[in-house]
């Protein structure tokens, strides 16, 4: 392509704004900031249900005022997530239990329902508001009750809710009776499921019975699970047998799997052993996976050497793995060795990769520690890669220096790339120089090719600009400047415009020019624009055509 051809492709381009794709100059290489984006999306779900899983435990173990913080952290920082309709009522929940003012919950529960009318849990939050108001107009603020009434509840449904939370005040044997016989003589799944909250404020065996018997025999299933979550409310040794003979008996598995995480959530040492014996023999893996999860939330001994079994003889993978989170969520003292022999010696991979990330997320020196050693220990490439990332996931200079020695000194190139793109991850936006080092030291083409690229993903392009402008200044070899002109284009910043500008009318090399006046057109900033008339009006001198 000569001179004049070069002045037509950049008339082409400014005309058309055409940014030519990259794939038909780079081939068929996956870009790092698509593995980038993939990898990121996949934490962010992650990050999002362990947040919600660990504000749920707090719920559980009835740390409300904790419960409450960490559901306004999850709240405020995924508000669109699946679970933010479910985090935004255990977080009103977790407010009505710990010693604040009632008006706030019902608050709470108001801008709820607002927000979510459609929601599953809207009618809990109704319900909630009701017992609320009826419990604010005794004491002196009846303005509660009216709110109450001006809303779409339903008379009816509000009338028999306040006669029932009245019968319940009563705290004798005939409310009982009366509460169970409007349960037995109702057809409306609506009141049934509200008649287990008040069934719940009544500690008494009968009570307790008969919440075991709707769990086995009500139509409705969302009754069903209701009225489990009731008698784990309950807390009282009968509820623990109720679930437990439930857990043995019903033949319906999500009921059972509802009374493992609620004799889980009981909190105490007798419900181990049950939930144990199930994650290690019941042929319904998810079940299993349930109770070890559900082990989870009791802190013994016990319950630690249970979740110890399990991760060893457990027949489902998915069980083990549960065991294995559990234990990771331990004190790091005791998690840390366990995590280190399943990295090191498991022969199941999932198992090896979720115990690396458990690794990762313990986050103190040891745990770096204990993730270079498993690097530096096996020949398992796919471990390796999974330690890498694990490892930059941590930081600090340590974690720098020893990704970039990788990069630079790995005999495996696929394995010194890895390195390149978990080094992304450890460093600053101003740390494009140590990039600079990695592609001037590296043996292999696309480890260096690599680090051109990451570069520009490190957020401050003045930084990346600069570093790729010593690549293009420095180098020989024209491929690699090509590369280095790909990288600027594709930061789709201004700063990289005036490099662009000098090497596509100075470079020795037509195809680096040519890729030069891509960039520019990829860039399609007004300043970009402004570079490409200077190419189309320019004068003929240019370098000699290579």
């Amino acid at each position: 392509m000569n001179t004049a051809m070069i002045r037509s492709f950049a008339a082409a381009v400014l005309a058309f704004q055409l940014g030519l794709a990259w794939g038909h100059a780079r081939g068929n290489e996956v870009r790092p900031e698509e593995r980038t984006a993939a990898a990121a999306a996949a934490a962010a779900a992650a990050a999002a249900a362990d947040s919600y899983r660990r504000a749920y435990d707090l719920v559980l173990d009835e740390k409300w005022a904790e419960a409450v913080k960490a559901f306004e952290g999850y709240a405020a920082k995924y508000p669109r997530n699946k679970d933010a309709a479910a985090a935004r009522f255990w977080l009103c929940y977790s407010m009505e239990r710990a010693v604040t003012a009632p008006e706030k919950a019902f608050q709470c529960y108001r801008d709820f329902v607002q927000s979510y009318p459609r929601s599953s849990w809207a009618d809990d939050a109704r319900s909630q508001m009701v017992r609320l108001s009826h419990d604010l107009a005794r004491s002196g603020h009846p303005e509660y009750e009216a709110i109450v009434r001006s809303m779409q509840i339903g008379d009816n449904d509000e009338v028999t809710l306040a006669a029932l939370y009245a019968l319940q005040d009563m705290g004798d044997k005939e409310a009982l009776a009366s509460i169970i016989s409007l349960y037995d003589r109702t057809r409306s799944t609506s009141l049934r499921a509200k008649i287990l909250y008040v069934l719940a404020e009544f500690e008494s065996p009968e009570a307790t019975a008969k919440l075991a018997q709707i769990v086995i025999k009500d139509p409705d299933p969302g009754v069903r699970s209701k009225a489990v979550s009731a008698l784990g409310d309950a807390g009282t040794a009968e509820a623990r047998a109720a679930l437990t003979t439930i857990i043995k008996s019903s033949t319906d598995l999500e009921v059972r799997r509802n009374a493992l995480y609620a004799l889980g959530g009981c909190g105490e040492e007798g419900v181990v052993a049950v939930l144990s014996e199930v994650a290690r023999t019941d042929k319904e893996a998810k079940l299993a996976q349930a109770a070890a999860q559900a082990i989870a939330d009791v802190d013994s001994h016990e319950a630690f050497e249970a979740l110890m079994a399990i991760l060893r003889d457990a027949p489902s993978v998915d069980t083990r793995k549960a065991a294995l989170y559990a234990i990771s969520d331990r004190d790091p003292r005791e998690a840390l060795p366990v995590l280190r022999d399943v990295a090191m010696k498991e022969t199941n991979q999932d198992l090896r990769r979720a115990a690396l990330y458990a690794i990762a997320d313990v986050g103190d020196d040891a745990a770096v520690q204990a993730l270079v050693d498993i690097f530096n220990s096996t020949s398992d490439p796919k471990i390796q890669e999974v330690a890498l990332y694990a490892v930059a996931d941590h930081g600090g200079k340590g974690v720098r220096d020893m990704l970039v020695n990788t990069a630079i000194s790995h005999p495996d190139p696929r394995l010194a790339k890895v390195a390149v793109y978990a080094l992304v991850d450890a460093l600053d936006e101003n740390d494009a120089p140590i990039l600079l080092s990695v592609q001037q030291k590296s043996k292999h083409p696309e480890v260096r090719k690599a680090a051109l690229s990451a570069m520009m993903d490190l957020g401050d392009p003045v930084s990346g600009v600069k570093a790729l402008a010593e690549v293009i200044k420095s180098e020989k070899d024209p491929e690699t400047r090509i590369w280095a002109v790909y990288a600027l284009g594709e930061s789709e910043s201004d700063a990289a415009v005036a490099v662009l500008l000098e090497v596509a009318v100075k470079d020795p090399f037509v195809r680096v020019r040519t890729a030069a006046t891509q960039a520019l057109g990829e860039i399609g900033t007004p300043k970009a624009k402004d570079a490409l008339r200077q190419i189309v009006e320019g004068g003929d001198e240019r370098p000699e055509e290579k």
